[in-house]
């Protein structure tokens, strides 16, 4: 079973959402599954009742939340040295939109021959939202 990854920062450049990994969880690793989620803001709206209400807060849920699954190949070292650690790639197109007090939580997981790890400690990041 693979080491849990540690994320060291989180940045922004040239469209991407660079994720430089600490620890990238071991020998071995086939690939990475990266669960984005937004935190602050109105986490706290009146929820409703009824089928419409469930259609809403299931819609609310998915665009509070995007899980990116990536190969080991996407791991690599910016050119431009930016974190000094190897980093992950994620398209900023496909982050959940974050609005006025909201930033972005981070966790992962790495998979090898062994099976999943355990998913990483939250990292939380303004980055993205100030984009």
């Amino acid at each position: 079973v693979p080491q849990v990854p540690k994320i060291a920062s989180v940045r922004m450049r040239h469209g991407s959402v660079l994720i430089a990994l600490a620890h990238t969880g071991g020998v071995g690793v086939k690939a990475y599954s990266v669960v984005v989620q937004k935190t602050g803001g109105d986490d706290h709206q009146e929820q409703g009742h009824g089928e419409e209400s469930r259609r809403d807060s299931k819609a609310s849920a998915e665009s509070r939340a995007a899980t990116f699954d990536l190969p080991r190949s996407n791991l690599a070292v910016a050119a431009d040295g930016g974190s000094g650690f190897a980093e992950l790639s994620l398209p900023f197109d496909a982050m959940p939109l974050a609005g006025q007090g909201e930033r972005h939580m981070f966790q992962l997981e790495a998979t090898n021959a062994g099976g999943w790890s355990e998913r990483s400690k939250p990292f939380e990041s303004w980055a993205v939202a100030r984009q």
